[in-house]
């Protein structure tokens, strides 16, 4: 038999997450919140808040709320069909309470969904092993959810929203970055470990975050009102406020001061050019286009030079066409950059902003070991 989850139980539920989450902004240490949690369930909550499956996270918060909150659910149902005791529709859930709270409470941190519901992993009936998922770490989450979303019971489920909360709020990887002891403070140190962050490119994720922190440390010396935008890998230029894959703004009137293009891929005079038109187009006569040591020996100096008077000529926008060594250099020197330690904080949070996967963030532990 399904249960149909009224207005007044959906709105018990939010004061419940709002009560979860005053509990863990309050409590002085975790296990204050933790307390009956086993390790296979701490693994869970873990291996999907920590994760980057989105739909996961939305579908895990909202089965935790709703079975602490209507104690007749069934914890793996996803859709009220489901042919089985205490089926209940997951999916209008995460519309009606978890996006709306997370947007209030979460800083979008959950993952910015609006309709996390409609992803393919929220569309089966019920959470269970045999839905088409990818092999692999999706699989495997797959498989924890069903194992160990049955075994939690009314003495854990809040603690366990609990954990929840604190795991999006604070994420295992900015904490652990933020507890980094850096002995070595050198300009010299900081270009090696910029530079080693980026020998992994990561699906074009770790140039950007180079660029954006020596970009941010330019921006806080020298544009008063000056704000950087990092935007999501592959998604740059899909808003009317996003020209490159790193933006600059007046942070009063959001006006466009500069626009960097990175490029981790081999890349040929279209993409610069594609690249100084959107710029030209935003109001800029000016463009940073950076690459990756990845492709530092593709275009000789005489190529990327006859390239940028090209675009001069016809577009009227001057291309600073720049390799990571260079641009990393110059920067270090012009912001007189050496602390390693406030560094990787930075960069840590720009790859929070950014929507980085879990690969590109352990790339950023790596480097400054």
């Amino acid at each position: 038999m399904s249960i149909s989850i009224e207005k007044n139980e959906q709105s018990e539920m939010t004061k419940n997450l709002i009560k979860a989450l005053d509990k863990v902004e309050t409590s002085k240490a975790t296990n204050e919140f933790t307390n009956g949690l086993t390790s296979q369930q701490f693994n869970l909550l873990e291996k999907i808040f920590l994760g980057d499956h989105k739909t996961y996270k939305y579908i895990l918060l909202a089965a935790l709320t709703a079975k602490y909150t209507v104690p007749k659910v069934n914890i793996l149902s996803l859709q009220a069909k489901a042919n089985v005791p205490g089926a209940y529709d997951n999916r209008s859930l995460l519309k009606n309470i978890i996006v709306p709270f997370e947007r209030k409470y979460l800083n979008n941190q959950l993952g910015g969904s609006n309709e996390p519901g409609a992803n393919k992993p929220a569309r089966y009936e019920m959470l269970d092993k045999s839905n088409a998922v990818r092999r692999g770490s999706d699989q495997d989450k797959l498989n924890t959810l069903v194992d160990v979303l049955p075994t939690f019971d009314d003495k854990n489920l809040f603690n366990a929203i609990c954990y929840s909360l604190y795991l999006v709020i604070n994420d295992y990887f900015s904490i652990n970055v933020n507890n980094m002891k850096l002995s070595n403070s050198t300009q010299i140190e900081l270009y090696n470990r910029l530079i080693l962050l980026n020998s992994k490119p990561i699906e074009g994720q770790t140039l950007p975050l180079v660029i954006a922190y020596l970009f941010s440390e330019y921006v806080n010396s020298f544009i008063p009102n000056g704000k950087l935008l990092i935007h999501p890998v592959n998604e740059a230029g899909t808003s009317s406020l996003e020209v490159g894959d790193i933006d600059i703004v007046n942070n009063l009137n959001n006006k466009l001061i500069y626009t960097i293009e990175t490029k981790d891929k081999k890349f040929n005079l279209d993409d610069i050019e594609h690249a100084a038109q959107k710029a030209g187009n935003a109001g800029l006569r000016n463009l940073f286009f950076i690459y990756g040591e990845s492709v530092v020996d593709y275009a000789s100096k005489q190529t990327l030079s006859k390239w940028q008077r090209i675009i001069y000529q016809r577009h009227n926008v001057f291309v600073a066409i720049q390799s990571i060594y260079e641009i990393t250099k110059t920067f270090i020197a012009l912001c007189d950059l050496n602390d390693s330690s406030k560094a990787v904080k930075l960069i840590a949070d720009l790859a929070k902003n950014a929507k980085m996967n879990d690969k590109a963030k352990e790339q950023v532990s790596k480097s400054f070991i």
